[in-house]
């Protein structure tokens, strides 16, 4: 008794969604982290009063993205995976039968 398509990839498919969702708010949430960060580092160096700290915002964001850009990137990789597992397999033709 062969179990129906629809229920066949069930696992596959909630799986595929929890990769997307937790990927999602890794990504985002490093990613603003990243953003957030780097921002107020620029706008402290716009300050009238700061001499000198081009230095300190360059390391201070190149710190960020080497510290919290490898998180980002995975989780985009887990949503791209999990996009992967979420479609529907394709159908694989048999081979033809050529030596005959």
């Amino acid at each position: 008794m062969s179990v129906p398509d629809t229920q066949s990839h069930v696992g596959r498919r909630i799986a595929g969604a929890c990769l997307i969702a937790v990927g999602a708010l890794v990504a985002v949430v490093c990613g603003l982290t990243i953003l957030i960060v780097c921002g107020a580092a620029v706008m402290t160096g716009l300050d009238n009063h700061a001499q000198g700290t081009l230095a300190l915002v360059l390391i201070t964001m190149a710190f960020m993205f080497a510290v919290f850009g490898v998180p980002t990137t995975i989780g985009v990789v887990m949503v791209v995976f999990g996009w992967r597992m979420l479609r529907r397999p394709r159908v694989i033709a048999p081979p033809e039968n050529t030596f005959v």
